[in-house]
């Protein structure tokens, strides 16, 4: 079985992107490339404009950035990471389905990049490279946009943790072509392995002349003896580096083995604690039932009260209201007999004067002052002084004060008080 590498660099200025469309559409002069291999080489993702115009990797870039609501009315910072490279392979001695390999690939960084949050690829270039001397590989060109419309490269590269699960996710995916992940903690580079393949290919580069007199099978002999050499060394370092990872992950884990033990002793410590809590509830949950159902009875009895509780509301806004009705019939009833008491007392104190007049007129006639026919001409204001003058020696002094008010119920308002007495006297 055999292993697969990914590795990620970060771009940050456009110079550096055009640098990396020169390279990988082999406009520049690439030291370890073959011409003569060029052919091979194929653009599976074109770089390209929104009207489908083919351009470099730094004008794609503005259009991109230019188009995001976000950047309408914000600058891109100057550190900002522009851009990112990926590139992937798989190690050189397995034979895989390089079309099939290719699609994967594809698939994979679509769905681990396009996130965007206006729907477009963040994948703006992807290219295949079969002219160098080390494996075939992928270069694709990623512009970092997350979910908000933000150039943001932190979303896919925040920690090692995040890219130790990209590596982990891109080797779940490459499994069905028998390749494996890396070592996981692994201190290569991507620069390192093509320092490997360019000083492989300088070792190519340096194969031995004929020598004189040398038959052509000999001299076969002689370089694949060399190249044997060569790639045996080759070898060597990369299982040098091979060890060197795994004593590396060996010390790394023996630095943090107590660490772990404490946590093992922790977590079990939690396992008790929870099979206690475990008990315990499993006792307590006859009590929780019960109470439960005493809870439901309770709810019942109170809907029940309430129930009650709105009949008896129904039943007193009803008697409010008939109380309203006879509070107004009282009212009513209360004003006419205020109005009926008020003619009583009127017609009480015309009755008393009534009597009082009988009175008067009884004693005048039993004392013989005057006859029935002139009490009946004293209701008659022209009589007056002639009564007075009758009534000036026989009129008793305690019939001055009834005479009096006689005059004011007579409404003989034309003589005042002092008048009636002058003329009674």
């Amino acid at each position: 079985m055999g292993y697969c590498f990914l590795s990620l660099q970060k771009v940050k200025t456009l110079g550096q992107l055009k640098s990396k469309f020169y390279h990988n559409h082999r406009i520049a002069d690439v030291e370890n490339a073959d011409p003569m291999l060029k052919h091979l080489n194929k653009n599976l993702i074109q770089c390209q404009l929104m009207d489908g115009t083919k351009t470099d990797y730094a004008t794609a870039w503005n259009e991109r950035i230019d188009n995001l609501d976000y950047y309408k009315n914000h600058k891109v910072y100057a550190n900002a990471v522009k851009a990112m490279e990926i590139v992937m392979t798989f190690s050189r001695e397995d034979s895989i389905d390089i079309d099939a390999w290719q699609k994967k690939n594809i698939s994979w960084l679509e769905k681990t990049f396009n996130v965007a949050g206006d729907g477009r690829s963040n994948i703006m270039d992807v290219t295949y490279h079969a002219d160098e001397p080390g494996n075939v590989h992928l270069h694709a060109i990623v512009i970092p946009i997350d979910e908000n419309g933000h150039l943001n490269a932190s979303r896919f590269t925040n920690g090692s943790r995040v890219m130790s699960e990209m590596q982990s996710s891109y080797a779940r995916d490459m499994e069905e072509f028998g390749l494996e992940r890396g070592l996981r903690g692994s201190k290569a580079k991507h620069k390192d392995i093509r320092k490997f393949y360019a000083e492989l290919n300088r070792s190519i580069k340096s194969v031995p002349e004929p020598k004189r007199g040398e038959s052509a099978y000999e001299y076969k002999m002689r370089v694949l003896e060399n190249l044997e050499t060569t790639y045996a060394a080759a070898l060597r370092n990369i299982e040098k580096e091979k060890r060197r990872q795994i004593e590396y992950i060996t010390a790394y884990y023996r630095e943090h083995y107590s660490e772990y033990q404490r946590t093992e002793e922790q977590i079990r410590e939690n396992v008790e604690l929870l099979n206690q809590l475990s008990s315990k509830t499993s006792e307590s949950k006859e009590q929780n039932e019960q109470l439960q159902k005493e809870k439901e009875q309770l709810e019942d009895e109170i809907y029940k009260k309430l129930e009650e509780l709105r009949t008896v509301q129904n039943e007193i806004i009803k008697i409010y209201e008939l109380t309203e009705d006879v509070h107004q019939s009282i009212n009513n009833r209360r004003r006419n007999n205020n109005e009926i008491k008020q003619d009583s007392s009127i017609s009480y104190e015309q009755e008393q004067n009534s009597e009082i007049i009988n009175s008067i007129r009884q004693e005048l006639l039993a004392l013989g002052t005057i006859t029935e026919e002139e009490y009946s001409d004293m209701m008659n204001k022209e009589y007056y002084k002639k009564i007075c003058e009758k009534l000036q020696d026989s009129v008793p002094k305690e019939y001055e004060k009834a005479a009096e008010k006689t005059a004011e119920e007579l409404g003989w308002s034309t003589h005042n008080k002092e008048a009636v007495a002058r003329d009674l006297q």
